[in-house]
């Protein structure tokens, strides 16, 4: 699954990625039983204001869509401006983020 983001947190990165020493394009990190994430897209920063950043994530095999959603909303919320989650505007509210991730679970099936 593709997750593009807009954010002023430049501490946002790391902190999906689990605060490694640096957090290039390829970098991936371990989610506990939930999967693996992977930052496809982090331009260095040249200027003030918000960043694009884009991740992939790829699901433990029977892994809950809430599970998932709680997990990115509590790294999302207050942090994100405008959330897409496989090219789909998403609010950055938890029931919308399971919404969606519960359809593209679906689709994957």
């Amino acid at each position: 699954m593709l997750i593009e983001l807009e954010t002023d947190d430049g501490h946002l990165p790391f902190d999906l990625l689990g605060w490694p020493e640096s957090a290039a394009d390829g970098t991936t990190a371990q989610v506990e039983k939930i999967g693996t994430l992977r930052l496809d897209y982090w331009p260095v920063r040249k200027s003030l204001g918000p960043q694009i950043v884009s991740f992939s994530f790829e699901f433990v095999s029977g892994v809950a869509a809430g599970v998932v959603a709680n997990w990115l909303y509590n790294k999302f919320s207050g942090r994100v401006s405008k959330l897409r989650i496989d090219r789909i505007d998403v609010l950055v509210e938890e029931g919308e983020i399971r919404r969606v991730i519960s359809e593209r679970i679906e689709v994957s099936e």
